[in-house]
């Protein structure tokens, strides 16, 4: 019995990766509509503003993933933002000072993970 249910178990995690690749392989790397991700316009460079903020960043591959990243900040009024892929990092200015909860939500909002935070005040 127990044989059967790790079988089952293991078939279906198989299922959901193939799903994952199939999708993967028909629609980018980040299960993207296949499209290139319209960039929003920044406000500025991010050296402009008084307030910066290093945010390391899990889960991007792919330049459509840095845009999404970008486009979280751009989309908001006083940000600008500039991701590095190979660092997997990204350097925000903000007009004013905010919280990193604020920082993490964005761009989690935008389907990534913040893990550090560091502010670079340019005040």
């Amino acid at each position: 019995m127990g044989t059967i249910i790790i079988l089952v178990i293991l078939v279906l995690i198989a299922i959901y990766a193939i799903r994952s690749y199939c999708k993967k392989l028909s629609s980018g790397c980040c299960g993207s509509d296949g499209g290139k991700v319209k960039k929003i316009k920044a406000n500025g460079n991010v050296s402009d503003y008084p307030y910066q903020y290093e945010i390391t960043i899990d889960g991007m591959v792919c330049q459509s993933c840095a845009t999404r990243v970008e486009n979280a900040f751009h989309a908001k009024d006083g940000f600008a933002a500039k991701v590095d892929l190979q660092k997997k990092c990204a350097l925000v200015g903000a007009e004013q000072e905010v919280t990193e909860e604020f920082l993490r939500t964005t761009v989690k909002e935008a389907g990534y993970t913040a893990l550090k935070i560091h502010s670079k005040q340019n005040v």
